[in-house]
């Protein structure tokens, strides 16, 4: 039994009951003058709007993207909700808009597209040196900042608590419970967390079978760990620390969490396909309080392998993860990474520990009589060990390269009101409550 448990870098909640959500919604209305909430959700196109239905004269909403928002829009706790819409056209990103149910609260969307947008990351790329890469850490980066900025814009805005989920999490595991449960433990006056994040069995279900997904977690991230602990330079005391405080995590690459405050202004956010990984692994030793809270079960769409497509799916997550880390691990002290000793020591303790993984999934499957084994779980242990090449080969060539955006409170202030300026104008309401 996991709950009330502190392991000595993060703090289990586990699983609150369902009974209990009246009073934890009281006591997030209660805090709300002091701690408001803002919901984040970044999306891409597909994963909001049916595709095929756009075609039509009845264009709607995906299921998931449907469900999600009706349940939200029955809550009245929320200060705002964000959505970040990526990859959309201008005609669609207004049909989007029109799709969206009424909220008892303020709905701000952003057109990542908009031109003036992209203009504008253009000029802090090039003038700024800002890594602005596709996905969905800008996607939130630029979110965050509109968070940050409110309370000197607008007149019933305080800093909000911020929390983020996906818009692709399936009607049967998402209800009213989802964001209350993960957010209160920071709102909470009496619970001094800084940043929670939700872990919870990853199952999908198929002809009728139930399979394990979560292949990142466990075959990628998982097993590194592993290896790290039993490679050469595993008795480093920077590295021993580190590992410990990633493998504290029950679920580090999950992408619902929420945090204070505070954190939106100065924390620094991989752009990439990292976001999961960065963010956590950029709180290490910063003395902030860290909770876990347990989601039971998720389904979400599946991101495809993408064996052979190094800029794709499972592929491209496993690479910029992994670089990452490699990073991370370099710039806390640690040189002897880059040796090639170190290196072919990590790579063969990583192959072992994919195919014990490999195994522990096997043996449990064969535990649970309603599960079959998914053939995909091989494949994606041998593009796991491409993944490392790839990623070490990244890392060797630039050992310094985190790619990580700056922190709001260290972005040009003139940057900073253009962004502003810009998203008032995708959303012309927020004009009539500037101070």
């Amino acid at each position: 039994m996991t709950v009330a448990h502190y392991d000595g870098h993060t703090y289990d909640f586990g699983k609150t009951p369902k009974e209990d959500l009246g009073e934890v919604v009281k006591n997030i209305e209660r805090e709300k003058p002091l701690k408001p909430t803002s919901i984040f959700i970044p999306t891409t196109v597909s994963d909001a709007v049916d595709l095929k239905s756009l075609e039509t004269d009845n264009p709607r909403l995906t299921p998931s993207a449907n469900n999600i928002l009706i349940t939200l829009s029955k809550q009245k706790y929320p200060h705002e909700l964000i959505i970040g819409i990526d990859r959309a056209e201008k005609p669609v990103f207004d049909i989007i808009n029109k799709l969206l149910p009424e909220f008892p609260y303020r709905v701000v969307t952003i057109w990542d597209d908009d031109p003036r947008i992209l203009q504008w990351q253009k000029e802090l790329k090039e003038e700024h040196n800002y890594p602005i890469l596709g996905g969905k850490g800008l996607n939130m980066w630029k979110a965050m900042g509109f968070a940050f900025m409110e309370e000197d814009r607008y007149k019933d805005a305080k800093p909000p608590v911020f929390v983020a989920h996906d818009m692709d999490i399936h009607k049967s595991v998402y209800d009213e419970t989802f964001v209350p449960f993960l957010v209160h433990p920071i709102i909470h006056p009496e619970i001094p967390m800084n940043y929670t994040k939700a872990y919870y069995e990853r199952v999908t279900e198929k002809k009728g079978a139930c399979f394990f997904t979560a292949r990142l977690r466990r075959g990628l991230f998982a097993s590194f760990l592993l290896a790290l602990r039993y490679s050469l330079i595993g008795n480093n005391l920077n590295v021993r620390d580190l590992r410990d405080y990633a493998a504290s995590f029950k679920y580090p690459t999950s992408g619902e969490y929420a945090f204070d405050p505070n954190l939106i202004g100065e924390m620094l956010i991989p752009s990439d396909w990292a976001l999961e990984t960065g963010i956590i692994l950029n709180m290490f030793n910063k003395e902030k309080k860290i909770g876990q809270v347990d989601l039971e079960r998720y389904r979400h769409k599946r991101t495809p392998l993408s064996p052979g497509n190094i800029n794709d799916g499972i592929n491209k997550m496993g690479i910029e993860v992994l670089k990452f880390f490699f990073r991370k691990i370099d710039a806390i002290g640690c040189k002897d990474l880059s040796s090639k000793s170190v290196y072919e020591n990590l790579k063969s303790n990583f192959k072992y520990f994919t195919e014990e993984m490999l195994k522990a999934t096997l043996y449990v499957t064969k535990n649970r009589p309603r599960f079959d084994f998914d053939p995909e779980e091989r494949v994606a242990r041998d593009m796991f060990l491409e993944c490392f090449d790839i990623a070490y080969k990244t890392y060797k060539a630039d050992p310094a390269e985190l790619s990580q955006l700056q922190n709001w409170e260290n972005v040009p202030v003139a940057y900073r009101n253009r962004w502003m300026e810009i998203i008032e104008d995708q959303n012309p309401l927020l004009k009539k409550i500037l101070k």
